[in-house]
């Protein structure tokens, strides 16, 4: 075979990649909120809107698969140990639900919730996402990622000040959208902090390594980061903000690495770090942030209370519940949910381990391995743009360990489908 014909082949494949495997990724990890926009602001019932979401997840996965090649023999490890893990998942959640009867919640949601979220939302598009990464050009998926979470936090932000008004009143309380239950929200508190730090962190990713030449395009970048950091407190969650925090040190270290003048670097950074803290304190809004005004803080420091008191709160139990029903059934799992609250025990690899055992965990945890390998990969040879998506995989996982369930955070999957497939090299020079 020639080279036209390897390269038309290739344009073909990556028509269908972009369209249809970008799609899948950038819907279910960086499109929450626009999926809830018109339910949002038409103030209607969200369900048949999220229906048919998962329906039309699903064809676009269908799609991909039936039209891109796809083999096991030429997938990597961590594609491989993922692609098992949710198999022998998706057998545990038959087994419960449909022979045993085991209710998700006790029967607040239903088969087809469940079922959706499990295959149309999980499994699906992680086959689909595998088979679409090597013909999607990094790139011109970050550029699309960062369109999302923009788009993403500004219907968070338009939604959240037309309904409350502009104060910083509003940083004493959770924000949420859709419900006056915070955890019922159609956009709940989690949700809005997420999309905030990953907005912020995309932005400070284009800042540092993809600046706009232009002063106005490098201004817009800034703003794009206080708007997502303003989201993180106004949903006032603390995985997201402790995400943040890391993402930023990971950056400016990258930086770091990348930049001839490593002096320069450092003196300019401390600038910018100065200036800010300079307005916060002149505007006065610095007082408010550290101070109980803020909830995100309030919530920090009562945690860390909370901690040294032995007080516990109600997901402690969540790990508790899970942490025994591991105990008692080390080698193939329990069931997928937990005899406490019969839901996900808000962390991902308690959940491996309750619903599957020791197989569960240990799969899970070869997965992160071959997660860090790939990471090594980048940071070794300086691949800035594989970095910035490993950081919206980073966050993903971070909140799949305080707040995620293994059907309910569908990014975590995805995202891992994406960076273990895609190509750190253009088609052009594997090539050459």
């Amino acid at each position: 075979m020639n080279y036209i014909t390897l390269d038309a082949t290739y344009n073909r494949y990556s028509k269908i990649a972009n369209t249809f495997g970008s799609a899948i990724v950038l819907f279910l990890a960086l499109g929450y909120p626009i999926q809830c926009a018109v339910p949002l602001f038409l103030k209607v019932s969200s369900t048949p809107v999220n229906a048919a979401f998962r329906v039309l997840i699903a064809l676009s996965s269908l799609v991909v698969i039936a039209r891109l090649p796809f083999s096991l023999k030429k997938v990597s490890k961590g594609t491989f140990l993922l692609l098992l893990l949710w198999f022998i998942y998706s057998c545990r959640l038959f087994v419960d639900v449909s022979l045993r009867g085991i209710e998700f919640g006790n029967g607040r949601y239903s088969t087809f919730f469940m079922y959706s979220m499990a295959f149309a939302n999980c499994f699906l598009p992680v086959i689909a996402v595998a088979a679409a990464a090597p013909y999607i050009q990094i790139k011109q998926f970050l550029k699309w990622a960062f369109i999302f979470a923009f788009v993403s936090n500004i219907i968070i932000f338009v939604s959240f000040f037309t309904t409350n008004g502009i104060t910083m009143a509003l940083m004493s309380t959770r924000g949420a959208l859709g419900d006056d239950d915070p955890s019922e929200a159609m956009i709940n508190p989690i949700t809005i902090s997420f999309y905030g730090m990953l907005l912020a962190v995309l932005a400070l990713s284009k800042l540092l390594f993809d600046a706009p030449a232009s002063m106005k395009g490098k201004l817009g970048m800034f703003i794009c980061v206080m708007i997502g950091v303003a989201n993180v407190l106004l949903g006032a969650s603390r995985g997201p903000f402790l995400s943040l925090i890391l993402s930023v040190f990971i950056l400016f270290y990258f930086k770091l690495r990348m930049s001839r003048n490593t002096v320069s670097m450092v003196l300019k950074s401390g600038l910018v770090v100065f200036l800010l803290l300079g307005a916060m304190l002149i505007s006065g809004v610095g007082s408010k942030i550290f101070s109980d005004d803020v909830f995100l803080f309030y919530r920090l420091t009562h945690f860390f209370d909370n901690v040294a008191n032995g007080e516990k709160e109600d997901r402690d139990y969540e790990y508790a519940s899970a942490w025994d029903q591991f105990s008692n059934h080390p080698v193939i799992g329990d069931k997928y949910v937990t005899d406490h609250s019969h839901i996900y025990p808000h962390n991902v690899f308690l959940e491996l381990l309750m619903s599957l055992g020791v197989v569960g965990g240990i799969l899970f945890l070869l997965i992160l391995f071959e997660v860090a390998v790939k990471a090594g990969y980048a940071s070794r040879h300086r691949l800035h743009r594989h970095i910035a998506l490993l950081l919206i995989l980073l966050g993903y996982f971070l909140l799949s360990m305080t707040s995620g369930g293994v059907f309910i955070t569908p990014g975590l999957w995805i995202l891992l489908a994406l960076f273990f497939e895609i190509k750190h090299t253009s088609f052009n020079e594997s090539l050459n």
